[in-house]
């Protein structure tokens, strides 16, 4: 039921230090835009877990959630379906409205990198999002996240720096940037941005982490 308009990118290939995730193109390691986002401190994350005794079960059974979503959603958008489990059934399920609004698909889970900016990333997905070319990524929550709450994520920023990198390997620039939101409360949000709002913010985070970080 989905249009897809295949785009060709570079080969881009993964590498791991210390944890963190890399690519490699052309010989040059790039952190990963993921990697630059969480490398500065989060109060909030850090009270959570000093308060909860399970975090770290609790952290891994939502990472296993968003792969499966992900994975899901990925099989979806091409067509297929296949078994997952019942809660990410249901997160999938919930989402289904939002997801019908992709279409002309240019690319899925596809590695693209910024020299200039020195990042790289997997973008879930570039598509139109209700006819318009978007950066789209797909999330789970445990509970419905508000536009605050977003706002103060990243969430916003990683989506500046695919367009980005999307621009620079194919010279098509890309206006509007989506994250859509299930939560395990059968809540669904859908933040719409409008990507060049979030320039500075990216360039500012990007040059404190290569400031304060040997790499």
């Amino acid at each position: 039921m989905f249009t897809h308009t295949r785009i060709e990118l570079s080969q881009i290939n993964e590498a791991h230090r210390d944890g963190k995730h890399f690519y490699v193109y052309d010989g040059i390691k790039y952190p990963s835009i993921t990697t630059i986002l969480h490398s500065f401190p989060n109060p909030g994350i850090e009270k959570w877990k000093y308060n909860t005794a399970n975090w770290q079960e609790i952290q891994e059974e939502s990472m296993s959630v968003g792969t499966d979503l992900h994975k899901k959603i990925e099989e979806y958008l091409k067509g297929n379906n296949i078994i997952a489990s019942e809660r990410v059934e249901t997160l999938f399920q919930n989402m289904t409205p939002q997801l019908n609004k992709i279409n002309n698909i240019r690319c899925q889970e596809a590695r693209m990198f910024e020299p200039n900016l020195r990042i790289a990333g997997t973008v879930d997905c570039i598509a139109e999002y209700d006819g318009v070319l978007s950066v789209i990524d797909f999330k789970n929550s445990r509970k419905k996240k508000y536009e605050s709450i977003v706002k103060k994520s990243g969430y916003y920023e990683q989506l500046n720096a695919y367009a980005r990198m999307f621009q620079h390997m194919t010279g098509i620039s890309i206006k509007q940037g989506v994250v859509l939101i299930s939560a395990w409360d059968n809540k669904v949000t859908e933040h719409i941005i409008n990507i060049e709002d979030y320039n500075d913010n990216l360039d500012f985070i990007i040059e404190q982490y290569y400031n304060h970080r040997a790499y």
